[in-house]
């Protein structure tokens, strides 16, 4: 998970670069596509680790914590 912002910096920077160049509406979906893929690898990056399994002592059985939700006893 190393490569995924420098790509989409470097996809983002290189459409601007060709629509500041070239014709503009040629570029519009290679831009919204390269934006698309930043928010996604942005979310990715950004994403809390996930809540931590706990083992049941009395069953053996995995607790999974779902939000919002408080255990049943």
């Amino acid at each position: 998970m190393g490569l995924e912002l420098p790509t989409a910096v470097i996809w983002v920077v290189v459409a601007l670069w060709r629509m500041s160049t070239m014709q503009p509406a040629d570029f519009a979906l290679m831009l919204a596509s390269g934006l698309f893929y930043a928010v996604a690898v942005g979310r990715a990056l950004i994403e809390p680790p996930p809540a931590p399994v706990q083992e049941d002592p009395a069953t053996g059985s995995l607790l999974i914590p779902t939000p919002g939700v408080e255990a049943i006893r």
